[in-house]
């Protein structure tokens, strides 16, 4: 630190001089070349004279004792605060040009580490080597002809079959896309209600009617984007004169319950499949698909 005396206003003023106690500024100031010290009692009294080294060693001593506290207290702050909430420190006063003197450096808060992950490694093999089947499948350069199921011509707007079972439509139903994953299908969808039937043959082989069934309403689900039925129901049942068996739940389409319904009939073989669905809390939708089953019939 420099030793007391007159130094130019740290302000900037112009001929104008303030008196440096050793530690601070203070408020005594002075506009020409040579003022009096602070505290003498008049402007025409020099500066008592200086004393021995000793009361500024043991000055500088304290005061540098006092810095020390003043900076732990300083880094403690900082270490309890968080990184990006530290408050930046007031800017003070430069010192007298005189003392040349480099300000003490606040040392940072340390960051906290972050744990880093290990190296991705591949999953041991565990299930020996791959074998390769022989010979390799290969994709033939034209596809197979499809098998001739028998499938009758879409001409009849009031009746749904397969060749095999036909149903009767009343009237206010209307031909919509069909579902692509059946053979020999047909869609309708009533034009007065949310209520849909389609009839087709499953082209997936089953070992039986429930398994069929069960395997079309699985599709369906997938065909409809719907991942988890609210309720499920799997029974045997008798369509006319022929064996079957049907699959029933509810879910939730977009903003509404609906039921969807799958019934296989025949074998298991290639099963006839009739899907139906109908708004759950609709009576006159659900009655609909009641009258139209009451019609399945063998063709």
């Amino acid at each position: 630190m420099p030793q007391p005396g007159w130094y130019d206003d740290p302000d900037g003023t112009p001929q104008r001089l303030r008196w440096w106690d050793g530690t601070r500024w203070t408020e005594h100031i002075h506009g020409g070349a040579q003022p009096d010290a602070p505290g003498t009692g008049g402007s025409s009294v020099a500066p008592s004279p200086k004393r021995g080294p000793w009361p500024w060693i043991g000055l500088g001593l304290v005061t540098a004792l006092v810095g020390a506290l003043v900076v732990g207290l300083v880094l403690g702050l900082f270490g309890l605060r968080e990184p990006d909430r530290a408050t930046p420190l007031p800017a003070e006063s430069p010192s007298p040009t005189a003392s040349a003197q480099p300000s003490p450096r606040i040392a940072s808060s340390p960051q906290p580490s972050v744990a880093k992950l290990p190296p991705a490694t591949a999953a041991p093999h565990t299930g020996g080597p791959v074998v390769r089947p022989t010979p390799m499948p290969s994709i033939p350069a034209t596809p197979p002809p499809a098998a001739d199921l028998g499938c009758p011509p879409a001409s009849d707007p009031t009746a749904l079959s397969d060749g095999r079972v036909t149903l009767t439509l009343p009237t206010g139903w209307a031909e919509v896309d069909s579902l692509a994953w059946l053979e020999c299908t047909r869609s309708v969808a009533s034009t007065t209600a949310t209520a849909t039937v389609t009839l087709g043959v499953s082209p997936f082989p089953a070992d039986d009617l429930q398994a069929a069934a069960e395997a079309a309403w699985g599709i369906a689900l997938l065909d409809a984007a719907i991942p988890q039925p609210l309720t499920q129901t799997s029974t045997p049942v008798q369509v006319a004169d022929m064996e079957g068996w049907m699959v029933t739940g509810t879910m939730t389409v977009e903003d509404r319950l609906d039921e969807l319904t799958v019934i296989a009939i025949g074998s298991g073989a290639a099963p006839t499949i009739i899907v139906t669905s109908a708004g759950a809390q609709d009576v006159g939708s659900r009655a609909m698909i009641s009258e139209i089953l009451a019609t399945v019939r063998r063709a």
